[in-house]
């Protein structure tokens, strides 16, 4: 099914107030700046995960070029076991929940992103932010990950490439590379993440929702 942008209030959206599991607050990336949030998407009825929820914050206020994209396993990527920890140790500039939605908790730390509602639906209509179906639409080969931690990881949803997020009035510039490769005011009034590419996210339910979920991405 597909994930498209809606003017209709739904508890799946871009920016606004985030959702993390009960008891989280807001995250940080390791040098200790708030992360901006992105999204969340509640998983619909039809989907494996019905009753979960990801959500998705990254890094706007600082840039490092070699954590512009997901650090990626030293593996093979098709069918590949994720080492233990991994989950966790590779989020740096960027921090993903997968939980039960009931468990879900609003925070009060409005995004600089404006809020704009999703929707799911079977028909590719409309201005489509991403796929939610039982496998992926894959931009080049198949890297679907085996496990991770003795538990078999499935595909959740991916988002579209060159998908851009408009910002308030007030937000600040995001920070993107320069010539030089250090970090630079980003001139345009939008935010992205990785690079604009294509990205899979692949998860398992577990009682650690900072732990469980997989991103690659991928651009021709």
């Amino acid at each position: 099914m597909f994930i498209i942008k809606t003017n209709t209030e739904t508890d799946s959206y871009i920016g606004g107030l985030p959702v993390v599991p009960k008891g989280t607050s807001l995250p940080k990336s390791e040098s200790g700046i708030p992360l901006t949030f992105f999204f969340t998407v509640k998983l619909p009825k039809n989907h494996k995960f019905f009753g979960y929820t990801l959500s998705f914050f990254s890094a706007t206020g600082e840039f490092d070029e070699n954590l512009s994209i997901p650090e990626m396993i030293t593996t093979e990527l098709k069918n590949a076991i994720i080492p233990s920890g991994f989950l966790k140790q590779y989020q740096k500039l960027f921090k993903v929940f997968f939980f039960k939605s009931e468990t879900a908790t609003t925070l009060e730390e409005v995004s600089n992103i404006k809020l704009q509602h999703l929707d799911f639906s079977d028909q590719e209509t409309g201005d489509v932010f991403g796929w939610a179906g039982t496998s992926p639409k894959w931009v080049l080969e198949d890297e679907s990950p085996s496990s991770y931690e003795g538990q078999p990881i499935s595909f959740l949803l991916q988002v579209k490439n060159e998908q851009t997020f408009e910002i308030l009035d007030t937000a600040p510039p995001q920070k993107e590379i320069n010539i030089f490769g250090g970090e630079k005011d980003r001139k345009k009034r939008n935010y992205f993440f990785f690079n604009e590419n294509e990205v899979f996210f692949f998860g398992r339910p577990s009682e650690k929702p900072d732990d469980n979920v997989y991103i690659i991405t991928q651009c021709e």
